[in-house]
């Protein structure tokens, strides 16, 4: 008997029976392809709702999901078998979700530095210097903030609709408002009130 598992949006979850998904995966480790369908069934609807909750709904999940995927069959023989077949899964998917999430804010670092080296007209050499030297700085004070904080100051910086996705408006606005409190904190206790 299969237990149900709440799942966001109210839907029920199938979760399958432990002991028939261990045998399913052992049988797959150990290179009976028939196993495929039944591990597939299994895990799919289960990593896919895993993915879609751990990158909240974005567009990245569903391809998280396949990838986890891809990974749990292309390793399927170094499954170990004293472990339960979901936890190794969820583990998989775990990392893949952990993975996009520091792509997202690479991505978005990134367009920020290249922001930061747009040069206004007239600009001289000095005031590029201190421009870069206050991005530097800006960054360094960012890295130290917590992954979700700076997810938050750097959405309401470049104005990225992604993120507001499953997120209401005030929710969205209190996250920023504290995130750049944090931020402000630690600015002003390593460059002063300046």
């Amino acid at each position: 008997m299969a237990a149900r598992s709440s799942v966001a949006r109210g839907q029920a979850l199938r979760v399958p029976a432990a002991a028939s998904l261990d045998a399913a995966l052992t049988r797959l480790a150990e290179g009976e392809r028939e196993a495929f369908h039944q591990v597939f069934q299994a895990l799919w609807p289960i990593v896919r709702s895993y993915c879609a909750r751990s990158l909240s709904g974005s567009a990245d999940a569903e391809d998280a999901a396949q990838r986890v995927m891809e990974k749990l069959f292309s390793e399927a023989s170094r499954y170990d078998r004293e472990r339960p077949a979901l936890a190794w899964a969820l583990t998989i998917a775990a990392w893949e979700c952990r993975s996009v999430r520091r792509r997202v804010l690479r991505r978005r670092e990134d367009e920020l530095s290249a922001a930061a080296e747009l040069r206004a007209p007239g600009q001289g050499p000095e005031q590029e210097v201190e421009l870069r030297q206050l991005v530097g700085a800006a960054e360094e004070v960012l890295a130290r903030l917590a992954p979700h904080d700076r997810e938050a100051i750097l959405a309401a910086v470049l104005e990225d609709v992604r993120v507001k996705a499953g997120v209401s408006a005030p929710t969205l606005r209190k996250r920023r408002e504290r995130a750049l409190a944090r931020f402000k904190q630690l600015w002003r206790s390593a460059y002063g009130r300046g």
